[in-house]
């Protein structure tokens, strides 16, 4: 019956809407979110990043004036950290990694 429709379409699925309310709420509790907390669900890693990413772009800027944000990251990140530095203007900066280890070069 499902096999032919997209989950993440919350106006074919309304049990998806109560999962991420839930689940939102389910966080806030265990991370004790004071009254009037509220929270976000993604789908995917991409959209987490972008998500992230331009959140604490614009929490940077309401609160620390921030007007230039950069992040570094290394050679080896998800291609999504670039495309949210596009999207968003934030610099991003490569940091190259040791072989075999892995270990950023900063």
């Amino acid at each position: 019956q499902f096999a032919f429709f997209n989950p993440l379409h919350a106006s074919l699925h309304p049990a998806t809407r109560q999962m991420d309310a839930e689940v939102v709420a389910m966080v806030l509790r265990m991370y004790r979110g004071p009254a009037g907390s509220c929270g976000a669900f993604t789908t995917g890693g991409t959209e987490s990043i972008l998500m992230a990413m331009k959140t604490y772009r614009d929490w940077g800027s309401a609160t620390r004036g921030v007007r230039e944000p950069n992040i570094v990251i290394p050679l080896t990140a998800h291609a999504a950290f670039d495309k949210a530095g596009h999207y968003f203007g934030i610099e991003v900066r490569h940091a190259r990694c040791t072989f075999p280890e892995q270990a950023v070069d900063v």
